[in-house]
């Protein structure tokens, strides 16, 4: 034994327990250095994955001590968007990313950021604005939350750059505020967020606080509850035209009545589920009451007008017409069909008018029985004129026929016609009564002269009523109509002067050479008379006159007069373009008459129209290129055969005209 009583073999056994106590300890030692390595290299892992992403995130990372605000880390978009380097970032508090007026709002964000993330867990979500050192300030988005980085607390913060979001905001303001259209921004429950001026301009009022559109009463019994629903379903609704006043919803808003026509549609949310409704209101009070006097004007007119569509259907028909047909014809029927039906004349006319063009009808027999039994047998001549309502582009959408009663002029065309053919059998058989035929012929042709002008001036009544109001609504109501309104006006008042003209015209040729008188008259004297009385229109077209030796004769001198005149002003007004007129005029002696000529040097006659130019309202040219009736030279053949003369034109197209006519006999002494 030893010193400590220990036998040998309890050391040895002490020794073997010691050293299976340290290989343990190697073996756990060991052990605790792997599981070391190893969570030190997951680490790492874990960082540099953190550091790849941190450093290639496109927002703005910025680390700072949730304590004392000093940023500890940036990435490389956080300094591109401050306008630093990440060597000026790292040490800066960050209230100094910010402007100087916004920092006491980003100290206390910040504070409030760092207290909702350690006590919650909480991410805030706020707007501020980014300072760069050159002073240009950024609007940020910026999502900030407290994290565990290591061992320790980290605020971060992602910054975004929202410039473009906060220019696109401020241009859809820009645009609700100053459209001047009536905007109007809704709940999903009809209540207003938000109205631009020209809403409360429109109104004369703002929405009354607690008030849903959804929920007018007034408007829910005109059935504007289907269309609400259709909004709140995301469709586009156009409203009817609609009659309001804001002093049915509040008595201490004004007493306005507006028409109002509307548009509804909804603004989706981030979702894409409609979270707005928006409103968009136009006042067409004004047009609503011009249309409603255009309706008047029509309904009023004592002359027959017919609206119909471009197939030919009835549209509208006024008092008068119904008057005049004695039924508006039914849904089926298209007077366009009808008429095109009726000759190969009336269906190159129909497609005349189709094409814009305003076309005068040939007298047309009518019945309204012909189209159905249960209508009144009421047989009818008129006389109709055919113009178009343009659309917007200016094509033609609908047309207006304007009737003219004209069955008593016909029935006595018919009873003259009746008598003619009365005289030639009487004639033929009974030639020992010719004397008392020819009487009795006269005294009908008479009649028939004392109708045209009567007619002629009956004509002229509706005609000065049509324009009487015309003038009216130019002058009560200028501005005030739209486009197509001051069209229709035109229309009107154009169609009704070019046909009181035609009437003058008619009455003047009734009236020509009537209780004339036979004199002396002086061809000379008259020409030159007639070259005085012209001699603007000469000199503006830069005419040249040359005139020979001219007869003094027996005749009536008005009536010539009017004749050279005529003559010589239709040789100016149809001259080329860009050439100067040249006149001639000249006369010669045949064994039992003068024969004159005017010869011009302008567009010229086309050979198949050289007999057509002396009809009465036959013209050769459009309105637009050439001014007049058509009535001018149906007076020279007139007045010639007064005479007792004959006239006729010898032209070639492009080269000029040349007109000649005979006064037989009266050679004066």
């Amino acid at each position: 034994m030893n010193d400590q009583g220990k036998t040998r073999e309890e050391l040895i056994q002490e020794l073997e327990e010691l050293r299976q106590a340290l290989d343990a300890l190697m073996v756990s030692t060991e052990s605790n250095l792997i599981e070391l390595k190893f969570t030190e290299e997951a680490l790492r892992e874990s960082e540099e994955r953190f550091r790849v992403l941190f450093e290639g995130a496109p927002d703005a990372i910025i680390l700072a001590d949730p304590e004392t605000g000093i940023i500890t880390d940036a990435n490389h978009s956080a300094g591109l968007l401050a306008g630093r380097s990440l060597e000026d970032l790292v040490g800066m508090h960050q209230q100094n990313l910010h402007p100087a007026q916004n920092r006491d709002y980003s100290a206390n964000t910040f504070n409030r950021h760092v207290k909702e993330s350690l006590e919650a867990g909480k991410t805030s979500l706020v707007e501020n604005t980014m300072l760069q050192p050159d002073g240009t300030e950024i609007p940020v988005e910026i999502v900030a939350q407290v994290i565990k980085l290591k061992d320790r607390s980290v605020l971060m913060g992602n910054f975004r750059d929202i410039s473009e979001r906060k220019h696109a905001q401020a241009i859809f303001r820009d645009i609700i505020e100053k459209s001047p259209l009536s905007i109007q921004i809704l709940d999903m429950d009809g209540y207003t967020v938000q109205t631009n001026p020209a809403h409360t301009k429109l109104f004369g009022a703002s929405t009354p606080a607690g008030y849903s559109i959804f929920q007018d009463s007034q408007l829910l019994k005109q059935g504007f509850g289907l269309l609400f629903d259709r909004i709140k379903n995301g469709e586009v609704v156009y409203f009817p035209d609609t009659y309001f006043n804001v002093h049915d919803v509040d008595p201490s808003f004004p007493n306005v009545s507006t028409w109002i026509k509307a548009v509804g549609f909804t603004l989706n949310d981030s979702s894409g589920k409609p979270g707005r409704v928006v409103l968009m209101h136009e006042n067409i009070t004004e047009r609503r009451r011009a249309e409603a006097l255009f309706q008047d004007i029509i309904d009023k007119n004592p002359m027959s007008i017919q609206i119909v569509d471009k197939d030919g259907f009835t549209l509208h028909g006024n008092p008068a017409f119904t008057l005049l047909f004695g039924n508006i014809p039914p849904p089926g029927f298209s007077i366009f069909d009808d008429l095109e039906s009726k000759s190969l004349e009336l269906k190159q006319l129909i497609q005349c008018a189709k094409k814009g063009e305003v076309v005068n009808l040939p007298d047309l027999y009518y019945n309204i029985r012909d189209l159905s039994p249960d209508f009144p047998d009421n047989p009818l001549w008129v006389r109709a004129i055919i113009f178009p309502l343009n659309d917007n582009s200016g094509n033609p959408e609908r047309f207006v026929l304007m009737h003219e009663n004209i069955t008593e002029r016909k029935q006595a065309e018919n009873e003259i016609l009746k008598l003619n053919q009365s005289l030639e059998q009487r004639v033929a058989e009974r030639t020992s009564q010719l004397d008392a035929t020819n009487r009795e012929l006269a005294f009908h042709l008479s009649e028939v002269e004392q109708f045209t002008y009567i007619a002629s001036h009956d004509l002229q009544e509706p005609l000065r009523t049509l324009t009487t109001y015309t003038q009216l609504i130019n002058e009560e109501y200028a501005g005030k109509l739209d486009a197509d309104g001051n069209k229709y006006i035109e229309f009107i008042s154009g169609s009704a002067n070019r046909m009181r003209t035609l009437v003058t015209a008619l009455l003047e040729y009734s009236l020509l050479g009537k209780e004339a008188v036979m004199t002396r008259v002086d061809c000379n004297r008259v020409i030159g008379e007639v070259l005085a009385d012209m001699a603007d229109s000469i000199e503006r077209n830069h005419a040249k006159i040359h005139c020979g030796n001219l007869p003094v004769l027996n005749g009536y001198e008005t009536e010539l007069r009017q004749l050279f005149q005529n003559l010589i002003n239709n040789a100016v007004k149809f001259r080329k373009k860009e050439v100067h007129p040249e006149i001639r005029i000249s006369a010669e002696t045949l064994p039992d008459a003068w024969q004159f000529s005017i010869e011009d040097n302008g567009i010229g006659i086309a050979e198949k129209d050289k007999e057509k130019v002396f009809t009465i309202f036959k013209r050769m040219h459009n309105r637009n290129e050439y001014e007049g009736t058509g009535i001018g030279l149906a007076h020279c053949k007139k007045i010639v055969e007064m005479h007792g003369g004959k006239i006729w034109v010898e032209s070639t197209p492009g080269q000029g005209s040349k007109f000649i006519f005979t006064i037989p006999g009266l050679i004066a002494q």
